[in-house]
């Protein structure tokens, strides 16, 4: 392995390429292995070849991704305010439909009867 110091000298030789130079170096000498199939306990440190995917959507629901605020999209605009009439927990009963002009505090997880916005 090369350290900072034992690559120094040659560094100041060095000239900075272009974006498109460096592009076409590593169109002409980088090439694609291959691909290879391997048990799940042998693919440590290595890229897929191709997207994988989930035989059954996980979460069934849709869910918040994230702690925040759901309002109706409807009534988001810049600068509204709207009163925070309920909490929302994941795991928790689903929370009743957000109304007009209404917010709700709700925490990942938690279960989206509607798809509100979240921010």
């Amino acid at each position: 392995m090369f350290d900072s110091r034992s690559i120094a000298p040659f560094a100041r030789r060095l000239r900075m390429i272009s974006f498109d130079d460096a592009q076409a170096l590593l169109v002409e000498f980088v090439k694609p292995l291959g691909t290879e199939y391997l048990p799940l306990e042998d693919c440590r440190r290595r890229v897929l070849a191709e997207d994988v995917h989930a035989l059954v959507a996980s979460p069934r629901r849709d869910v918040s991704a994230m702690d925040g605020y759901a309002l109706r999209d409807a009534d988001a605009e810049v600068g509204a305010h709207f009163p925070r009439s309920r909490k929302s927990f994941a795991g928790g009963e689903l929370p009743p439909e957000i109304g007009s002009g209404d917010a709700a505090r709700i925490f990942t997880g938690q279960v989206f009867q509607e798809a509100p916005i979240v921010w």
